[in-house]
């Protein structure tokens, strides 16, 4: 959620200069709530740091590379009602 509030709200209102939905929300709270549970889970051991290193990186494209699917499934469903 971390990379969520920079990628895409914050990049795509820079890029095209107007406010994206989500942009304050993500800024606002996933931002500094995701840094300070990140940085909880590395002190008290809970998540290891090597492991973070990949994970974190690994679930972000998951996010990412699940968009183009989720909006063919909503065109698809809209397409039926």
């Amino acid at each position: 959620m971390m990379v969520n509030a920079v990628v895409p709200h914050l990049l795509a209102s820079l890029a095209l200069r107007r406010f994206m939905p989500g942009t304050a929300t993500a800024l606002l709270f996933n931002l500094p709530l995701g840094l300070l549970f990140t940085q909880q889970a590395l002190a008290e051991q809970v998540v290891v740091g090597r492991t973070w290193i990949w994970a974190a990186p690994a679930v972000a494209l998951l996010v990412l590379g699940s968009v183009p699917v989720l909006f063919a499934a909503g065109r698809r469903l809209q397409s039926q009602l």
